[in-house]
């Protein structure tokens, strides 16, 4: 409350160290230029899909994935880990569609294009209010994390302490009444 916000977003982690940013969230390997840094987040990764995709076209078991579009939000990674996990990495697919950003990924499946994969910080809400369903009940861990970080002269202003207190809050208050499927270790 009472913090003007303004938002950008990029893959691009040296904007950190432009003069217009003050915090940034960044997912992936941590940066390893001079900044302030902290772990923000693991999480986990599962197949999510709009149900009008899903009625559509039915998924009975992984084999089902070979009619089915994957959506990716990074190079195929993510979808590797996955399906390694379940056991399905002999499974090819009619169609990939390669997004680039997990937002783009997460919103062509809700606009039932296919099926991407979901994590614990972008998908749970969507989760709860039945505009995404999980068709298999497998979450893996990610093979990246999301850290919080800013320039380290403008770390101890009360106004960016303020908002980072409150990013790590909300995201222990999400995390208490998230709709996620069951973990399994790789």
């Amino acid at each position: 409350p009472n913090i003007q916000l303004q938002f950008t977003s990029s893959v691009d982690k040296s904007l950190l160290f432009t003069p217009n940013v003050d915090v940034a969230i960044l997912y992936g390997e941590a940066p390893r230029r001079d900044c302030w840094l902290s772990h923000w987040t693991r999480f986990d990764l599962f197949p999510v899909t709009s149900p009008t995709h899903l009625n559509r076209h039915a998924i009975r078991n992984l084999s089902d994935l070979h009619d089915h579009v994957l959506l990716h939000a990074d190079d195929g990674r993510e979808w590797h880990t996955w399906l390694g996990t379940a056991g399905a990495l002999d499974i090819t697919t009619r169609q990939q569609h390669y997004m680039g950003d997990a937002r783009l990924a997460i919103d062509a499946a809700l606009q039932g294009q296919g099926i991407a994969l979901g994590d614990t910080v972008t998908a749970s809400n969507l989760l709860s209010t039945g505009d995404l369903v999980v068709p298999f009940d497998l979450a893996v861990p990610a093979n990246d994390a999301f850290y919080i970080a800013c320039k380290h002269e403008i770390r101890s202003t009360p106004i960016v302490d303020v908002f980072i207190e409150w990013l790590f809050r909300t995201l222990a208050e999400d995390q208490v009444n998230s709709l996620v499927p069951n973990s399994q270790n790789p």
